[in-house]
């Protein structure tokens, strides 16, 4: 049986599950140009190839239209009942009349901020170009015993940036951590503007933890400038060692009481160099899972790429300096959405630290996600680098909680005996 580089425990029927899975997608809108009308917004994920360049086609899946959710219909702010008064349920067009142009749609389909978020929200005002709304963070959204996953709050950025509908596919992303941080339990503010109402214009979101004056997170989010190239890298190698995880974390926990991510992280060793992977729709699971996880029909949420991306890439820096840390900044290129059943394979690879080298105050590391809708064939969807703050309390906290308990010595170098 053949054998797939990019997924070595599988082989030749795996690859036909996926082209089949492929081939039973419904139809989509023929859109052959990457900037087709719509881009960014797909009510469902385009699953085949529109053509080769021989043809004059598209490469890669071709885009649909916006859903309906997009273009019409009520305006609103993300709040948990959707009361019909006039601040968070007018028209497009009495907002319009009332100066304010910034179309944040609430998107029912959102597992963030839809009809049952996940991240329950109230509205508190909005003047011009920004809408404010509060939220509190919860043990569902816990990464690190007692704090919020890094990763989660960057998805609620970018769905805020869905549901403006602008700037369109491929995105560059900025995150910028900082303030007093933040735990489970606290309340923040989370706002939402752009300079102008102009298709192209950056979106900027903020969280910022009530009596903070910097924000937790500040995020970026621009029209691509397209200098962040893609390169594919070499397949990791076939042997790996499985990390252990931490019970209640959204990305890796597999003991919560609310569905989380539940992923695996891999650690795989070549000629002195670690990276790291994790995986999405290979697991039969998986498509149960994703249901939970969505942003539209079809679409998989940006919060489930950046969650998952936060951690792998993480643990490609710790395994170079065998120490935790917290995301301080992170880049990345977003080229398109992904269906909710597109096989994913995320790497993770340590970029070198900053500070005394015998003991950094900060990693970096590089990470990517490819689509392995064409296991022979993968395509990069998102890269980028991130930093992060060594944080050695967390380094023995790990040491202390992760599962299973006898399974952490040797990341450290130590003794599993010992």
């Amino acid at each position: 049986m053949r054998t797939n580089p990019w997924f070595p425990n599988h082989g030749e029927d795996f690859e036909q599950g996926i082209s089949q899975d492929i081939r039973d997608c419904q139809e989509i809108n023929d859109a052959n140009d990457s900037r087709t009308e719509g881009r960014g917004s797909p009510a469902c994920l385009p699953q085949k190839r529109a053509g080769t360049a021989e043809e004059g086609g598209h490469i890669g899946p071709p885009l649909p239209k916006w859903p309906p959710y997009l273009l019409t219909g009520p305006y609103r702010f993300g709040g948990r009942d959707g009361a019909a008064d006039s601040d968070r349920n007018c028209t497009i067009e009495r907002a319009r009349e009332d100066g304010l142009h910034m179309e944040l749609k609430h998107n029912p389909q959102s597992f963030i901020t839809g009809d049952d978020p996940f991240i329950p929200m109230d509205f508190v005002g909005r003047s011009g170009q920004r809408v404010d709304q509060e939220f509190t963070f919860d043990t569902r959204h816990e990464g690190f015993i007692g704090i919020p996953h890094g990763g989660l709050a960057m998805g609620l950025c970018l769905d805020a940036w869905r549901g403006l509908g602008s700037p369109k596919y491929p995105v560059d992303v900025n995150f910028k951590f900082g303030g007093t941080g933040v735990s489970i339990g606290d309340s923040v503010w989370f706002s939402v503007e752009r300079a102008n109402d102009e298709d192209d214009c950056p979106v900027t979101a903020k969280i910022i933890k009530k009596g903070d004056k910097t924000p937790y997170l500040r995020a970026e989010i621009s029209s691509s400038t397209g200098l962040r190239q893609a390169e594919l890298p070499e397949p990791p190698p076939s042997e790996f060692r499985s990390l252990p995880y931490y019970r209640n974390c959204f990305v890796c926990g597999h003991h919560r009481t609310i569905p989380g991510l539940k992923r695996r992280f891999r650690s795989h060793s070549c000629d002195g160099q670690i990276t790291i992977t994790s995986r999405w729709g290979s697991d039969p699971d998986d498509f149960d899972r994703a249901q939970l996880f969505l942003i539209g029909k079809e679409e998989l949420h940006p919060a489930v790429l950046t969650s998952i991306f936060d951690e792998n890439t993480a643990w490609g820096g710790f395994m170079e300096t065998r120490s935790c840390g917290l995301s301080v900044r992170v880049s990345m290129t977003v080229k398109r959405p992904v269906a909710r059943d597109e096989p994913l394979l995320f790497l993770g690879r340590a970029a070198g630290t900053r500070g005394n080298p015998r003991n950094p105050r900060f990693f970096f590391a590089d990470g990517q996600i490819l689509s392995m809708a064409d296991p022979q064939n993968p395509e990069p969807i998102l890269q980028g680098r991130g930093e992060w703050l060594i944080m050695h309390q967390y380094t023995e906290q790990i040491k202390e909680n992760l599962l299973p308990a006898d399974d952490w010595q040797w990341i450290f170098g130590e003794s599993e005996g010992k």
